[in-house]
């Protein structure tokens, strides 16, 4: 009777804890019909009214360039978005300072000549090994994802080039991870 008896009370203490458990309130779900069935209305709309549509999302300023685009019709996260952007700001930075002071150090010159294009203010210095740093540690990250997705990543940015999306998606979500 004993072993019985423990058997019971066991399962007494179970039937207890998972009763004072919490309960968890989960994400609603969309179920396949559900989601097929807002695709079918979105299309009726895009059939209804494309021009309006299309140019709502035109004049938005992310329109401007592809990522933006794919971040407009859902293709990309707002992570993945900002890193991007991210990208496009240091590599446009650091393009501007190589045209600005370029890689040569402050050269000497004779003291009744006036300052030369090579010469670079203590601040104007700091500024560039900053900017460099940055560059150099974010596309090293973009070449540690592989060079598939780090050609892809480039090709839209600089040429605003169709890229496989999937590799578009993985290499920003990288960044965006990366940037944090």
């Amino acid at each position: 009777m004993e072993p019985l008896l423990s058997r019971v009370r066991s399962f007494q203490v179970e039937d207890m804890s998972k009763r004072a458990r919490p309960a968890t309130r989960r994400k609603p779900v969309v179920r396949e019909f559900q989601l097929q069935e807002r695709e079918k209305k979105l299309l009726e709309l895009l059939d209804l009214y494309p021009n309006q549509v299309v140019r709502g999302l035109a004049v938005r300023p992310e329109a401007e360039w592809h990522y933006g685009r794919l971040y407009l019709v859902g293709a990309l996260s707002k992570d993945q978005y900002d890193a991007a952007c991210s990208l496009d700001k240091i590599t446009r930075t650091y393009r501007l300072m190589i045209k600005r002071y370029g890689h040569v150090k402050a050269a000497k010159h004779e003291p009744g000549s006036g300052a030369t294009r090579e010469d670079l203010s203590l601040s104007a210095e700091k500024k560039m090994r900053k900017v460099n740093e940055k560059y150099r540690e974010m596309y090293g990250a973009l070449k540690e994802c592989g060079p598939k997705i780090e050609k892809a990543v480039i090709d839209t940015l600089e040429y605003d080039k169709q890229s496989d999306l999937e590799l578009l998606r993985n290499g920003l979500s990288i960044l965006a991870a990366w940037a944090r």
